[in-house]
């Protein structure tokens, strides 16, 4: 099994298209259920808010940082308000990307908004119908009543190919056959949208995983820094790197190479579950210095460890480091590894 990306705020996300100022809209509570799960699981922590793209036409837009996939499985938790609008053909909720960010399969209400079209789309624009779902989302009469349903996409993006959309473990919808345009042979990202004519009440995501298995059953907690850790060498503090919603104008910052700055991070959830991979997510741009790469550092089960450093993003953007196994043990990613008083995440960067 791999992980190829996982994701789930605002900082996650290089660009998007929105009416508003700030583009992205951040719901928690007490306007949005804080864990954006359902009431099944309200007790758990998992993520700390859900976000969508404010205005009707706007757009959330990822790339994946494992690059181009022919084939992989999608999924992601999803709120539709019932207020959505049920624009037919003109309001893409949900789609996939090519490596540019160019949409080539889109998702769109219909018109009853009791299913929705899958669409495949050219470069150019143009749409191709691949067909209607049996069914839609779960529709909330208010922010919180409800909960959030499950959606994975399984595809391989050929002209053989096929499309499988599942809600809530349901299959709603697939296609066989040619789903590709302009002779593209993979997709590269996810294209979250609005699907609302509110600005301020979008369809909202969160929990975003995409792999080469089966992703009905996955989930994702976020961990998030909560006091100065061992090592604390930056010019910054705690409040800099914690946000909900993220300020670009506010960070941590060094001028020395090799400097590491470390925070202790918050729980875990707790229950019985695999951890089927860590991602690190560093919201990072170069300064004017002579620094130009920067690294994941870590303590972990009493060991620090450095991951390979990668180059700093021209401007503020997200840097992911995606660790299936324990780099310090070798082995699988366990509950014990990744307790507040066990771990500590940081940064470091070297020229």
């Amino acid at each position: 099994m791999q992980i190829f990306d996982v994701y789930g705020e605002d900082g996650d996300f290089a660009y998007y298209n929105a009416s508003t100022a700030n583009g992205i809209f951040i719901a928690t509570a007490p306007n949005y259920p804080a864990t954006f799960r359902s009431a099944a699981n309200a007790a758990a922590n998992y993520a700390r808010c859900a976000i969508g793209a404010a205005g009707g036409t706007g757009y959330m837009a990822r790339l994946w940082p494992s690059g181009p996939q022919q084939t992989a499985w999608l999924g992601c938790r999803i709120f539709v308000p019932w207020f959505v609008n049920f624009a037919y053909q003109t309001v893409f909720f949900f789609g996939l990307t090519d490596a540019n960010g160019v949409l080539r399969i889109g998702f769109a209400y219909n018109n009853s908004g009791t299913t929705f079209q899958v669409v495949k789309i050219s470069a150019a624009g143009s749409v191709t119908s691949l067909g209607n779902s049996i069914s839609a989302f779960s529709q909330a009469n208010s922010w919180t009543s409800g909960g959030p349903d499950q959606l994975s996409v399984n595809f391989d993006y050929a002209s053989t190919g096929f499309l499988t959309v599942y809600i809530n473990g349901a299959q709603v919808f697939t296609y066989s056959g040619d789903i590709t345009t302009d002779g593209m042979t993979a997709l590269g990202g996810t294209y979250h949208g609005a699907g609302t004519v509110q600005s301020n009440a979008p369809i909202l995501y969160s929990e975003c995983v995409l792999s080469d298995s089966d992703t009905r059953d996955m989930s994702v907690f976020t961990l998030v820094p909560n006091a100065p850790g061992t090592a604390d060498q930056w010019t910054g503090q705690v409040s800099n790197v914690d946000e909900i919603t993220v300020n670009d104008g506010i960070y941590d910052t060094t001028s020395t190479s090799g400097a590491i700055q470390r925070y202790l991070m918050s729980a875990i959830p707790t229950g019985n579950y695999e951890i089927l991979a860590k991602a690190s997510h560093i919201r990072a741009t170069q300064g004017s210095g002579s620094l130009t790469h920067i690294a994941l550092a870590e303590l972990l089960n009493g060991t620090a460890n450095v991951t390979a450093p990668v180059a700093f993003p021209t401007a503020f953007g997200p840097v992911q480091f995606l660790e299936t196994v324990n780099p310090v043990t070798g082995v699988a990613w366990t509950q014990a590894d990744l307790t507040n008083v066990a771990r500590e995440a940081g940064y470091q960067a070297t020229a």
